[in-house]
């Protein structure tokens, strides 16, 4: 690095197994966050200081991350989180608010408060710390929020503009575009008092998480189904779920994500054929080709490897 270029960390899992680099991603997060890693891990990220902002360039696999009222209490953590999508999906829950955020969304996110987002894929975000001192009382009170409004459009443009030109950045630009920044964000929350733009849109992803899990076994669990039990149309509920991949690949996820889970879980001695039929598929084969297909890797591969991080904590 250059000694004129904005003062920066940089973290690239490339090299490392699994568990160096989930491991090593939850060094660099401070124990500021709980994570739960969805799909075989990789990361790369760059950390900024731009003044008083801490600013992260993150691009990571899908996971959830989650902040609780004991970990809130035990660290103070005194930020407001301000996160411009470059690419990707998220939704979860921001102390009782439904939320999503998708490709050139700001999202608000108040780390004295709980939260759990789940990244599902890869997601590419500029994250940007700001001291509560900074922007006051009315940040807080937006946690959780998609930032709308012609304000947050002029945000959303500088941040893409600020992703794109961090890594050569001149140092003395850090102060000003700190400012700047500041300032923005400041017009943006006093104009944008508004529910969040796709609150509606998120509450109907948690309905169908929450429906396909309660049925993740039954041969009922397809697209007709799910759209009459939550009672939208079918057009509705494909429109909502695209950003998935559409219906079908939404809940046969789900159904990867918990048959993986239950790999996982050591204490679940089941064996693999019986899992996957738990979680609604039809033959091993099926089972098989599907979960290498999403994860890389094969159900025995994942019981092993859970195994034997389970062995390697004991010794």
């Amino acid at each position: 690095m250059s000694a004129s270029t904005l003062p920066q960390a940089r973290f690239d899992t490339s090299g490392l197994d699994q568990r160096e680099a989930e491991q090593a991603y939850l060094d660099r997060l401070d124990g500021i966050l709980d994570t739960e890693f969805l799909q075989p891990f990789s990361a790369t990220l760059t950390a900024y200081r731009l003044g008083p902002l801490s600013v992260l360039s993150l691009l990571a696999s899908a996971r959830r991350s989650i902040r609780k009222a004991d970990r809130i209490g035990r660290d103070r953590y005194e930020s407001i989180g301000v996160q411009y999508v470059v690419a990707g999906y998220a939704s979860g829950n921001a102390d009782g608010r439904l939320v999503a955020s998708d490709p050139g969304s700001i999202m608000i996110l108040d780390y004295a408060r709980p939260f759990t987002i789940t990244d599902h894929g890869h997601r590419d975000v500029l994250n940007i710390a700001v001291p509560r001192s900074l922007v006051g009382r009315v940040a807080g009170e937006r946690h959780g929020a998609i930032l709308s409004g012609p304000a947050a459009e002029l945000l959303a443009a500088f941040m893409k503009g600020l992703h794109a030109a961090l890594p050569s950045l001149p140092a003395s630009a850090g102060g000003p575009l700190a400012d700047a920044f500041i300032a923005m964000l400041a017009a943006v929350l006093a104009d944008d008092d508004g529910p969040s733009r796709i609150d509606a849109a998120e509450a109907l992803i948690l309905r169908a998480e929450h429906l396909v899990d309660a049925w993740i076994g039954s041969p009922e669990l397809g697209p007709v189904w799910l759209a009459a039990k939550l009672n939208v149309s079918r057009s509705e509920l494909y429109a909502t779920l695209e950003r998935f991949g559409g219906v079908a690949r939404f809940i046969m996820q789900r159904r990867l994500d918990g048959a993986r889970a239950a790999l996982e879980n050591t204490a679940d001695g089941r064996q693999i054929r019986a899992i996957a039929y738990a979680f609604g598929f039809t033959s091993e084969a099926h089972f098989a080709r599907a979960f290498r297909a999403s994860f890389g890797a094969t159900a025995s591969d994942v019981r092993r490897s859970a195994r034997e991080r389970v062995l390697e904590q004991v010794d």
